[in-house]
């Protein structure tokens, strides 16, 4: 498997539990003020770095270049025709370019993708109010 599909599966693996905002049998988005991160995330999110850093038969190190990547594939994920995102907003999520590996791997800490997806459902709500 080559970086692009690791950091792929990676950012499903992290950002899976972000779909529970929405609610499969309603469709129904669940409040932005409720899409915060739960108690599991904090060891959901160490386990699967460590996996992705040694389970993983890349062994790919979570490090500055890697939280860089993660970021890219984030925004891309959700974003990918750059339709929804502002440059303000972009710039905003810069502050954790470099940082991702850190906060995840070493404080589980997973405020940065769910800071990230409320930002995304606020983008998508605007949009629809707009059509």
């Amino acid at each position: 498997m080559n970086l692009k599909r690791t950091l792929q599966l990676g950012l499903v693996l992290l950002s899976g539990w972000l779909t529970g905002g929405l609610q499969a049998d309603t469709n129904i988005f669940v409040p932005l003020s409720e899409l915060t991160p739960g108690p599991d995330d904090k060891i959901i999110s160490q386990v699967t770095a460590t996996v992705l850093e040694q389970a993983h038969y890349s062994r790919h190190r979570l490090n500055n270049d890697y939280s860089s990547k993660m970021l890219d594939q984030y925004l891309k994920m959700l974003d990918p025709l750059h339709m929804h995102f502002l440059q303000s907003d972009l710039d905003g999520f810069e502050l954790y370019r470099t940082k991702l590996d850190d906060l995840i791997l070493r404080r589980g800490d997973t405020f940065a993708a769910y800071e990230i997806f409320a930002r995304f459902r606020e983008r998508l709500q605007i949009g629809r109010a707009h059509v």
